[in-house]
């Protein structure tokens, strides 16, 4: 029987650094979910205990639960802005986990 050479695996810093890059997105997208599931979940709520009042009348219902929903989002520093300083924060996370996972290797900075 012929025998073949075993087969080796290379794996780079630039494999690792896509890898822990992907699971920290992966970790970010998670806490995002977990925080719109908590704001809908607050927002069924605030609507449910709404319902019971004067305001939640008629048409009126539909804008209830659009405030509620609003007022809960803008509580959790959930607002568009405040979205984007989450998606910055993640990057800039991963950026200096990058940064110092190199320096633990050994890899430096290139020169420019």
């Amino acid at each position: 029987m012929l025998r073949r050479p075993p087969t080796t695996i290379q794996i780079t810093a630039e494999d690792i650094a896509a890898y822990e890059d992907r699971r920290a997105s992966e970790a970010l997208h998670a806490a995002q979910q977990a925080r719109a599931a908590e704001v809908a979940a607050r927002a069924a709520s605030a609507s449910a205990s709404a319902g019971a009042g004067s305001e939640a009348t008629g048409s009126n219902a539909g804008e209830a639960a659009t405030r509620q929903t609003t007022a809960a989002m803008g509580g959790l520093g959930l607002g568009a802005q405040a979205m984007e300083g989450v998606l910055d924060d993640g990057e800039g996370r991963a950026r200096r986990t990058r940064e110092e996972r190199n320096e633990r290797i050994g890899v430096g900075r290139r020169a420019r």
